[in-house]
């Protein structure tokens, strides 16, 4: 039974991951746009680069959806939860990723793009941590 819910907590992670990683790529708009959606939905990815990026953005994802759903795990998952808020500040504030040269022409021209990016990484991260809570009340019980 455990087991079954780490695979589907990492199968639904890997979606999230997958749809934030086409979101983020969108927003890209082939250098046109901003990365700083990349930057946020991979961090600490995006430090090796924007193809890395993208690339671990699902698979970053899958990971913490696996992790949440582990008993016993739910406090190193709210420590790299924290790790990855931390290192995308870091990303937007101190590398490429964050350059906001394009995100005025972003926000007038594609502003449905990143309303997108934003809806699903706010909606991803509230249910990930009503999940750790959960998992919490559960191991608080037993």
């Amino acid at each position: 039974m455990k087991s079954r819910a780490i695979v589907k907590g990492g199968l639904v992670g890997l979606g999230y991951g997958a749809l934030l990683s086409l979101l983020a790529f969108w927003a890209a708009g082939a250098g046109h746009g901003t990365y700083i959606p990349v930057a946020i939905s991979s961090a600490p990815a995006g430090f090796v680069g924007v193809l890395t990026a993208l690339i671990a953005t699902p698979v970053l994802w899958s990971a913490f959806g696996a992790l949440v759903n582990r008993r016993g795990y739910a406090h190193r998952a709210r420590v790299l939860l924290v790790l990855h808020y931390v290192s995308g500040l870091l990303l937007v504030a101190t590398t490429q990723l964050g350059d906001t040269g394009n995100l005025r022409y972003v926000i007038r021209e594609g502003w449905t793009i990143l309303f997108a990016w934003a809806l699903v990484y706010t909606i991803g991260q509230v249910t990930v941590w009503r999940q750790l809570s959960k998992v919490q009340n559960v191991e608080r019980t037993v």
